[in-house]
């Protein structure tokens, strides 16, 4: 026609035949399956399976498998989006008419799918948020009415196996436990990985927001702290948050997870109650429930990662494992900043390896960056009690942190083994607590320490040295380090002790109790942060009628008198007291025999001398002395 004709009766008429290709088909824009509509196939190209006898089908022959259903298909390199609303994409009876491996795809009429190196994304396109890489799957018909999808997939580059068996057809579900009946399909899901194992059979609601409601659920976590790396949230290192079970009744939406009367196991301690998990969108993921453990054992949390060594069934406890963040830059408690938590724990029994303790219960809550821990009860010993508060934030990158609490009836060994390698102070006992400190590393957070410590010990108690051989043997001269007075005790009864902290600096504002006869009292500080000591430990004996001085009998044996009383000294830690007074008229000398100990320098091993009790000065009048503070009776300040 071109040679042949002239240009001025050339014209150009256009043709076309559409067909779709026999047994192949390449996705040009997404697709979504009515049986499942929040699962959309964005990319891929399917393709019939050969029947394995080396010769080509005919068309007619494809025809046929794929009207009566009985067609292998392949889905090759597709991309899958999972969404709870999946909008646009075309429609599928426009689909039907180009092509029929597509219709039957649509339709589930085949008689089996396999899914090869394919990509399921959570959201759709640049909204995503996670996808699974590597994905395998192979979707059969178990009958009629089911069909049965498994196969596995890499997440963060941990492989997953799944296991879901799917009626096809949405009906309405009976669910007399909830007082309601939904629109769904019955679903029973098995999925499983190195870090977590879930199981679950119910109904899958029908809508855009699909929701699986289970009956009987089984959730087994092998390490709660490397799945929450694994999910994106990092909980820190440390004890405890290992092995955890749930079983029993469940919802699952994509966007939160429901237990409502479910049974738990964590770190081997069970426990009943509800819990759920929501994340999703702007808001953080959060954290709900209330707990009720049989019996709760804390040991684990106490362990270092990897465990840690254990003295006489007590885990060990290292405040710096709880803080230290060496190099990093990391907050002591990230999941503060990363998750809100609304929790309520009890527990019948408490124990921390082979210490028991009584019942307990406790609440936390963590919102916008702020942690609060409430300890409504915990018994501890025998009749002894405590209850107390706990807070954390972070204040412009700062972490700050505040203990406020008491401490009834506890035996003081167990707070004093916590800082001491021995038992410094023992007996039953009360401590109250209200501290503030700030920073990142615990060398900063010990530093910064300040607010108020008391203890009260109306009975008898002992001191962790023996104050009597000490005092004789820095008499005789100057002792390094403690000697062998740590292999002995000195009892006593009635103490009084308040401190206040100021920068990391245990200050003795008041010390005082009996040991016999005599009295004990103490002036000076401690410092934490360098854990060394300027302290001065008085003993003084009850004044003797018309005895002589004696200004360094601390090792002789006090003679009693009930008339006798003694005053207060200066809070001066370096003034020494008076052991010489008048009477007041008798015309008899009054002496108060005793000696101090003076310990400066390194806590473990500190410079010990004996202070004597120096009389007054000759321009002191009567009634005027300096001598160690007096402890008042029990219960009074």
């Amino acid at each position: 026609m071109l040679l042949g004709s002239g240009l001025g009766e050339f014209s150009f008429n256009s043709a076309a035949v559409i067909a779709a290709t026999r047994d192949s088909f390449t996705l040009t824009s997404p697709i979504a399956l009515p049986a499942m509509p929040n699962i959309r196939i964005e990319a891929g190209r399917l393709s019939i399976a050969s029947s394995g006898s080396g010769t080509l089908a005919s068309g007619t022959e494809i025809a046929t498998l794929l009207a009566g259903g009985k067609a292998k298909l392949i889905l090759d390199d597709a991309v899958l989006s999972i969404a709870p609303t999946q909008a646009g994409g075309t429609e599928p009876r426009k689909l039907q008419s180009l092509a029929p491996i597509l219709s039957s795809l649509i339709g589930m009429s085949f008689s089996s799918l396999q899914m090869r190196n394919g990509r399921v994304q959570l959201g759709r396109d640049d909204d995503a948020t996670e996808s699974f890489a590597n994905v395998t799957m192979e979707v059969t018909r178990v009958n009629s009415k089911q069909v049965r999808a498994y196969g596995g997939m890499d997440f963060r580059n941990r492989p997953v196996t799944f296991d879901i068996v799917m009626s096809t057809e949405a009906e309405l579900q009976n669910a007399q436990q909830q007082g309601k009946a939904t629109i769904g399909r019955v679903l029973d899901v098995t999925i499983k990985s190195e870090l977590l194992e879930l199981k679950a059979a119910g109904t899958l609601s029908a809508g855009d927001q699909p929701q699986l409601s289970s009956g009987a659920s089984t959730v087994l976590v092998s390490d709660l702290r490397k799945l929450a790396h694994w999910i994106g949230l990092e909980i820190g290192e440390g004890g405890g948050l290992g092995k955890f079970e749930a079983r029993g009744p469940m919802e699952f939406s994509p966007t939160a997870v429901a237990f409502s009367d479910a049974s738990y196991v964590l770190d081997g301690s069970e426990a009943t109650g509800a819990l759920t998990f929501k994340w999703g969108g702007s808001v953080r993921p959060a954290i709900d429930g209330t707990l009720a453990f049989k019996s709760l054992d804390i040991a684990p949390f106490l362990k270092a990662s990897g465990g840690a060594d254990q003295t006489q069934g007590v885990p060990a406890f290292s405040l710096a494992r709880y803080f230290a963040l060496g190099a990093s830059d990391r907050s002591p408690f990230p999941l503060v900043r990363q998750i809100d938590a609304d929790l309520r724990i009890s527990a019948a029994n408490v124990s921390a390896g082979t210490v028991q303790f009584g019942r307990s219960a406790a609440s936390f809550s963590m919102k916008d960056g702020i942690l609060l821990a409430d300890l409504a009860e915990l018994e501890v010993g025998k009749g002894g009690r405590c209850g107390g508060q706990f807070g954390f934030e972070i204040d412009n990158g700062l972490p700050r942190y505040s203990l406020r609490g008491r401490i009834e009836a506890v035996d003081l060994a167990a707070l004093a083994n916590a800082f001491w390698s021995y038992t410094v102070l023992s007996g039953a006992g009360d401590v109250t607590l209200d501290l503030k400190a700030a920073g990142r590393q615990v060398t900063d957070i010990v530093a910064s320490l300040h607010g108020k410590v008391g203890i009260r010990q109306a009975g008898s108690g002992q001191v962790g040295l023996d104050l009597k051989t000490l005092a004789a043997t820095a008499r005789a001269q100057k002792q390094e380090g403690w000697g062998g007075s740590t292999r002995g005790q000195t009892a006593i009864d009635g103490l009084t002790a308040d401190f206040s902290l100021v920068d990391g600096q245990l200050v003795a504002e008041r010390v005082s109790a009996r040991a016999g006869d005599a009295t004990l009292s103490a002036v000076g500080s401690v410092s934490f942060a360098n854990r060394v000591g300027d302290v001065k430990v008085y003993i003084t004996h009850p004044p003797v009628e018309g005895s002589k001085p004696a200004n360094d009998s601390a090792t002789s044996k006090p003679a009693t008198s009930a008339a006798a009383t003694a005053a207060t000294v200066p809070g001066a830690a370096g003034a020494q007291p008076a052991a010489k007074n008048s009477d007041g008229g008798t015309g008899k000398e009054v002496s108060g025999p005793g000696g101090g100990l003076h310990m400066l320098g390194p806590l473990d091993a500190p410079e010990i001398r004996f202070v004597p009790l120096a009389p007054a000065s000759s321009g002191a009048t009567p009634g005027q002395q300096n001598s160690p503070p007096v402890p008042q009776p029990a219960g009074k300040s």
